[in-house]
């Protein structure tokens, strides 16, 4: 495992859940309910944060879903090089009982941050239906106005 990648995952997440709530930064792409609802947004902004900040080439954002209470679930996370990286998990110890399946209820509480073996961490149990995107360096997915837009909410995020 890179030795830095659990210290900037952390240090990532306490500026974006503290520019969540700062009504001055007005973020396009987490709400001031951070990490409530943000999972995919918030995958996307650690991964330029990850690239920006390492020599991992290629990250995985992970997606699944779970059935719940009337509804399904989905949840999505990262995953580089066999470690799971998953900011908005501590979401589920939020959420009301009656909108989440036993198979997150029974999981709770849920850790505000993950940054560990795949194969420890339990995403896999809970969540099924995985789908995989590869999210490159140059963020090949994205139009390059795409891309500054998320790459200006990044800078705002670290103001």
């Amino acid at each position: 495992m890179n030795l830095t990648l659990p210290k900037l995952v952390n240090d990532f997440y306490l500026k974006l859940r503290e520019s969540a709530k700062d009504p001055l930064k007005s973020l396009l792409f987490v709400s001031e309910d951070f990490p409530v609802m943000d999972c995919y947004n918030s995958c996307y902004l650690m991964a330029l944060h990850i690239f920006k900040n390492t020599n991992h080439t290629s990250i995985e954002l992970v997606a699944g879903y779970v059935s719940g209470g009337s509804e399904v679930i989905g949840h999505c996370w990262l995953e580089v090089e066999g470690i799971l990286v998953d900011i908005t998990s501590e979401q589920y110890n939020i959420l009301r009982e009656e909108e989440l399946s036993s198979n997150i209820l029974d999981r709770r509480p849920f850790l505000p941050i993950y940054c560990i073996d795949v194969n420890l961490a339990s995403h896999h149990d809970i969540f099924s239906d995985l789908t995989r995107e590869v999210i490159d360096r140059s963020f090949s997915q994205l139009t390059r106005s795409g891309y500054e837009e998320w790459e200006e909410e990044y800078f705002k995020i670290l103001s």
